[in-house]
């Protein structure tokens, strides 16, 4: 209990002597939506910065990096063989928010940016063949809306479409698909 009311206290304080910045973190749960094999990853993180370069009383403009994290484990009949296979994004944003006229508290937002996607592939088992390693990029269009609880604290949900530019066979011929995902998740303005 008292870890939380210093937890409260450190929050109220920073929230009455901080100037308002234009940097801000967000962490989120990234959920696949695509029909593709992507579904089979399940989505551990994404955590994020943005920093807003731009801002009157209708619209804001800035650019975000984001890094996700997907994961999925195959265990096979052998118990001593399984195969870890997991999925980094990097993606640096351009994106524009809309303060709507009456509710300041609701942001729409539109995003472009880049896409590096990186595809590890671990073997474990002993003698087994090598772990391997992919990347792909590609263009990443997404939307999504703000809603502030506070000043420094919000609620983000957003769509992301991921475009591949490189559709040869890889390493996991699975990997080659477009995806889009969707994330929920707070963010945090310092």
């Amino acid at each position: 209990m008292k870890k939380l009311i210093l937890l409260l206290l450190v929050i109220f304080a920073n929230n009455v002597f901080s100037q308002n910045t234009n940097i801000s973190a967000t962490i989120s749960y990234p959920i696949t939506l695509a029909d593709t094999d992507f579904n089979r990853y399940t989505g551990i993180a994404d955590i994020g910065i943005e920093y807003l370069f731009y801002e009157d009383s209708s619209l804001e403009i800035g650019t975000s990096f984001n890094t996700s994290y997907f994961v999925q484990k195959t265990n096979f009949t052998n118990p001593s063989f399984t195969l870890n296979e997991n999925i980094f994004l990097f993606q640096p944003n351009f994106f524009l928010s809309f303060k709507m006229s009456q509710e300041k508290d609701v942001k729409p937002f539109l995003s472009i940016g880049y896409v590096l996607a990186t595809y590890d592939l671990d073997f474990n088992v002993a003698n087994g063949p090598p772990d391997e390693r992919e990347s792909k990029g590609g263009l990443n269009i997404g939307g999504g809306v703000r809603i502030e609880i506070s000043e420094q604290l919000f609620v983000l949900g957003k769509f992301d479409y991921v475009g591949f530019n490189d559709k040869e066979d890889g390493i996991n011929l699975k990997f080659s698909n477009n995806f889009s995902a969707a994330k929920l998740g707070l963010g945090y303005r310092f």
